[in-house]
C-alpha cells in the first residue's frame, strides 16, 4: 500500500541520516567558517565557500551515497568520495548560516530512482541543496564545484528525483538543471580586397567547456553562414563578467567569392 511504500522510505531515510551523523564535526566545520569571508551578497558568500572547498579537498572520483570520513578525516586527507565531499561542504554551509540539506539521487548512467521502491541500490550520488533568503534554491555537487558559475552543477546528477535527506515525513524533488544561455554577435566588414568579421560569444553553463577548439569552432560557423574562409587575425582572452563567459574574435578573408 502507499502507507507501507512511504512507511519503508522514512525507515531507510532515518537509516542513512544516522550514518551521516557519525561523521559529522560541526565545531570543526564553524572554525572553518569562521576563516571564510562573507560576501557582499548571500551569492559572493556561497562562491567564497565554494572556493574554500576546491582549494582544500579533492575528489577521487568515486560517486557514493555511503561517506567513509568524517569531516575532520576529509581535511586532512584532503581528498574523499563524492558523499564525503557533499557532507564536508554542508557542514560548512549550515554553519555559515545557509539552509543546506542533502539529497541522494541517481546519476545518468546508474538510471532513474522509483519512488514505488523504497530501495537503497537504485542511489549513486549525493548533491547539497542550498535555500537562499530570495527563495531560490541552488544544487551543488561537492565533488565538482564551479566557483564561477555555482549555480550551475555537473548535468550528469540531474536525473528525475531525489529524496531529501531530513528528518519527518519522507520528501521528494524533481532534479531539473537551470536553462543555459548563448548569444552570439556578429558583424561583417566589405571591403575592396576584404572581408573582416567580428564576433563577440556570449554564453554561460552547459555552453562553457574548456576543451573546446575555440579556432575550429570559429571557422566552422562562419563556413556554414558564408561559402568564405576566414582567418583569425586575433581574438581576446575568455573572460566571466556579469554571470557569463565572454569571448570576443576578429577575422579576415582575404578573398571574397
Amino acid at each position: 500500500t502507499k502507507s507501507s511504500v512511504m512507511n519503508a522510505w522514512k525507515d531507510l531515510i532515518r537509516d542513512i541520516n544516522s550514518q551521516y551523523d557519525t561523521y559529522r564535526n560541526p565545531s570543526a566545520m564553524r572554525d572553518i567558517a569562521k576563516v571564510i569571508p562573507d560576501g557582499a551578497t548571500e551569492i559572493e558568500t556561497l562562491r567564497n565557500i565554494v572556493e574554500y572547498v576546491n582549494n582544500n579537498v579533492k575528489w577521487n572520483n568515486i560517486y557514493s551515497i555511503s561517506p567513509k570520513k568524517t569531516n575532520k578525516s576529509v581535511l586532512k586527507d584532503k581528498v574523499g568520495m563524492s558523499s564525503d565531499l557533499n557532507l564536508f561542504l554542508q557542514e560548512i554551509l549550515t554553519a555559515k548560516g545557509f539552509n543546506s540539506y542533502l539529497i541522494i539521487g541517481s546519476t545518468r548512467n546508474h538510471g532513474q530512482v522509483l519512488l514505488s521502491y523504497p530501495l537503497i541500490n537504485q542511489f549513486s550520488s549525493v548533491i547539497t541543496a542550498v535555500h537562499l533568503k530570495s527563495g531560490q534554491v541552488i544544487l551543488l555537487d561537492g565533488a565538482q564545484l564551479n566557483k564561477d558559475q555555482v549555480e550551475f552543477a555537473p548535468l550528469e546528477i540531474f536525473n528525475y528525483y531525489g529524496v531529501v535527506l531530513q528528518k519527518g515525513e519522507p520528501s521528494f524533488v524533481k532534479l531539473t538543471q537551470k536553462l543555459s544561455e548563448y548569444e552570439a554577435i556578429i558583424s561583417y566588414q566589405f571591403l575592396k580586397d576584404k572581408v573582416i568579421l567580428n564576433r563577440q560569444d556570449r554564453f554561460n553553463g552547459y555552453f562553457y567547456d574548456q576543451e573546446a577548439d575555440e579556432e575550429n569552432v570559429l571557422k566552422r560557423y562562419v563556413t556554414e553562414s558564408m561559402d568564405q574562409r576566414f582567418d583569425i587575425e586575433n581574438s581576446d582572452d575568455l573572460e566571466y563578467r556579469d554571470n557569463k563567459y565572454k569571448k570576443s574574435y576578429k577575422a579576415v578573408s582575404k578573398q571574397v567569392g
